[in-house]
């Protein structure tokens, strides 16, 4: 799960960083946070979908 979180954090820095850069956007730490945070939880409700229809990981 950390790993998951992790690396999606990593990955909107660096699309943050980009926009910053490159369009100019202005954001504050808030809008940051939540954006890693939206997106850290999306990714993680897909992974859970997916593991729910392995076979081998479905609760009975």
């Amino acid at each position: 799960m950390w790993r998951i979180l992790s690396s999606v954090c990593i990955t909107m820095l660096w699309m943050q960083r980009n926009r910053a850069i490159f369009q100019q956007e202005v954001t504050t730490v808030e809008q940051n946070v939540q954006e890693c945070w939206t997106t850290g939880l999306r990714q993680l409700q897909a992974v859970g979908k997916r593991e729910l229809r392995i076979p081998d990981t479905i609760l009975h």
